[in-house]
């Protein structure tokens, strides 16, 4: 989400969701999905012990919210300089239309910033990624990627990028 600040703040538009984690008394209960435009939200997921359609380990992952959230934040793809996602990993990717409208949206767009979970291994996904550059994110070079990964962006969008 710095990255997305500082495109905003350079007059970038950006569309997209983010997915942060809910705490309850110091102990991880869900997850959100966010519009990164309009700051909707729903539930993604929630720790829960009952059944469901979809579960991601101890995760029951919200269906309805998180399609109402993330297909709206993607509708805009392609009216935005970039579309943004944190993260996209299992619980995205189990909902079925909501990953067919991340590949068309990532398709769509004109660039993009993702963050993908670490064993990302969806074929469609990954060939829509194919030819992006990559970044491994830790705790040593977190704070640098924060400034140079949106310079990388803003020389792309005004056609100066060659990475």
């Amino acid at each position: 989400m710095a990255i997305v600040e500082r495109l905003k703040k350079a007059g970038v538009s950006v569309a997209g969701f983010y997915c942060p984690e809910v705490r309850a008394r110091g102990r991880r209960v869900g997850f959100k999905i966010i519009n990164i435009a309009t700051g909707e939200e729903g539930w993604l997921a929630r720790a829960s012990r009952e059944s469901c359609s979809i579960r991601v380990g101890r995760y029951c992952v919200i269906v309805d919210e998180a399609l109402r959230v993330g297909l709206r934040a993607l509708s805009a793809a392609d009216k935005v300089d970039v579309l943004a996602i944190d993260e996209l990993g299992p619980m995205e990717l189990r909902i079925g239309r909501l990953r067919e409208a991340v590949i068309e949206a990532l398709r769509k767009s004109r660039a993009f910033v993702v963050v993908a979970h670490a064993r990302l291994r969806d074929p469609g996904v990954l060939d829509v990624l194919r030819g992006a550059e990559w970044f491994t994110v830790t705790e040593t070079n977190r704070d640098t990627l924060r400034t140079e990964l949106p310079e990388m962006v803003l020389s792309y969008l005004r056609g100066g990028y060659d990475g």
